[in-house]
């Protein structure tokens, strides 16, 4: 058995416990797609468009502007029209920052 420090243990807790969150929003097992898009928009960390976001994934377009759609829904995402860039909402920020914390 591996020992942890109480600070690890901590940083790993509150990153299971978004992660928790998270799977209650979009529940991975189904959507294993909107999750590599949420990962994919917090690694980047700026908007990003549909072009870039089926180059990097390897998702035909149609899938990633259905993942989108149903990402817009939850709130976690936010696409924009006119300039085709998608970009995480106030709540995808703040799962941001509370991950950016518990590193």
């Amino acid at each position: 058995m591996i020992a942890l420090s109480a600070e690890y243990a901590d940083r790993y807790v509150g990153r299971l416990l978004v992660l928790r969150e998270l799977d209650g929003i979009i529940d991975f097992s189904k959507a294993s797609n909107q999750l590599v898009l949420i990962l994919h928009l917090y690694v980047i960390g700026k908007p990003v468009s549909i072009a870039k976001l089926t180059g990097v994934t390897g998702f035909t377009r149609k899938s990633i502007l259905d993942s989108i759609r149903k990402l817009e829904k939850k709130k976690l995402v936010v696409k924009n029209e006119r300039a085709k860039r998608v970009r995480k909402t106030i709540y995808g920020k703040t799962t941001h920052k509370y991950l950016e914390h518990s590193r």
